[in-house]
């Protein structure tokens, strides 16, 4: 009975002798099962106690209970070297919690603010925080798979343009939230990419980043070799930006001021009959401007590019719409073909293996509510375990930090 009821508290290796309940605790008096112990100096098997002590320690919470553990350690004299120890005990530290407290309090702080961790634990806001900063977290590139396809992207830490960088692993069977960087530098990038195991390195056959010029500066510094990937929802969010730029100019131009933002920007095969009505007048509304209809043709085309089985397809579609660009009198249009022949490598490389960012984006998506349910943050690095928290198990990221 007493092994059953230390395997249900998670205490195994101790022997609980006692329970005692009341509205508010749950106190269970544990000891040693063991006669003997090791002395923590020569390692030799001691048997002579010297003297006993009692502890009492924080255990976690049932049903809104808090559970605390009794503890009776003895000190014993080793014959062999003549000095006295405590005995160490499973799950024992010297903090004032046990391992298990200390992973569930972990747990609820993934999913909750760091104060109300501290509220529900009846401990102080310092101690929960101390709990994220004692966590030493490095990837296990290991485990990590034979191919490695990485995504790298930005996101908001806090307001005035305070960004950190996220990094994935975007292989199909090894996806995940790998780690976060303190900010979006590229002597930061480059650090972190130089940075990475040699036989990791070999490992990550490609790198998936948006249109931004200091990401792939970053990279082409740090490993010339690799391939870099264009996200495909980045390229498609371009067209659709420069359509909106060259729709207003137009329309503005034209004096016409027909609702037809969301028929321009919605995909061509998603389009009500509404929609169509609404284009087809635009088109004959604006034939003076032909930009605009252009530019609404280079956005699908561009959306249908995506739909290419091979490269050799893609090169051929992606080829056809530069032509459709050439001598369009529009800024807009001419600064997205600029772009288009600026990232034409990257923007083709994505048909090799078809690899996106589309599982970092959906990686933003959690952290937003993680960061809306913290409240904020100033510390860089407690972000980042805080965050990694809600997409790793907390025994993945403990290992012995804690104790």
């Amino acid at each position: 009975m007493a092994n059953n009821i230390a395997e249900i508290f998670s205490l195994q290796g101790l022997k609980v002798t006692v329970i005692t309940t009341t509205e508010v605790t749950i106190t269970l008096k544990a000891k040693s099962r063991r006669r003997t112990a090791e002395c923590t100096t020569c390692g030799a098997r001691a048997y002579r106690i010297h003297q006993y002590r009692h502890r009492t320690v924080n255990h976690g919470q049932l049903n809104d209970k808090l559970i605390l553990v009794q503890l009776t350690v003895r000190r014993f004299r080793c014959k062999a070297c003549g000095r006295t120890f405590a005995e160490a005990l499973p799950g024992i530290s010297r903090r004032l919690s046990t391992a298990h407290c200390l992973n569930h309090q972990l747990e609820d702080a993934a999913t909750m603010s760091i104060k109300g961790t501290a509220l529900r634990h009846d401990k102080a806001w310092g101690s929960i925080a101390s709990l994220l900063d004692n966590i030493h977290y490095e990837i296990n590139w290991d485990k990590q798979g034979q191919r490695i396809s990485l995504g790298l992207d930005e996101h908001s830490l806090r307001k005035k343009r305070q960004m950190v960088t996220t990094i994935t692993n975007l292989t199909q069977s090894h996806r995940g939230l790998l780690t976060i960087l303190p900010n979006d530098r590229k002597d930061t990038i480059v650090k972190f990419l130089k940075q990475i195991p040699r036989g990791a390195q070999e490992r990550i056959t490609e790198i998936c980043i948006d249109l931004r010029g200091s990401f792939r500066a970053a990279i082409k510094e740090a490993w010339p070799q690799v391939n870099m990937v264009a996200d495909p929802f980045h390229v498609v969010q371009l067209a659709g930006r420069a359509v909106e730029e060259v729709r207003r100019v137009v329309m503005s131009a034209s004096g016409n001021h027909a609702k037809v933002k969301r028929a321009v920007q919605n995909p061509k095969e998603k389009l009500t009959d509404e929609e169509q009505t609404k284009l087809d007048q635009l088109w004959l509304d604006t034939a003076a401007f032909p930009s605009l209809h252009v530019a609404w043709l280079v956005k699908e085309k561009i959306r249908d590019l995506y739909k290419s089985r091979n490269r050799a397809s893609a090169e051929k579609k992606f080829t056809l719409i530069l032509v459709y660009l050439e001598g369009v009198e529009s800024a807009y249009l001419t600064t997205l073909r600029k772009t288009l022949v600026h990232w034409q490598p990257q923007i083709l490389n994505h048909f090799d293996h078809g690899t996106s960012n589309g599982f970092t984006e959906g990686c933003h998506t959690k952290i937003k509510m993680l960061k809306r349910l913290s409240y904020g943050f100033r510390n860089r690095e407690r972000y980042k375990i805080k965050m990694l928290l809600g997409f790793h198990p907390v025994s993945e990221l403990l290992g012995t930090t804690t104790n």
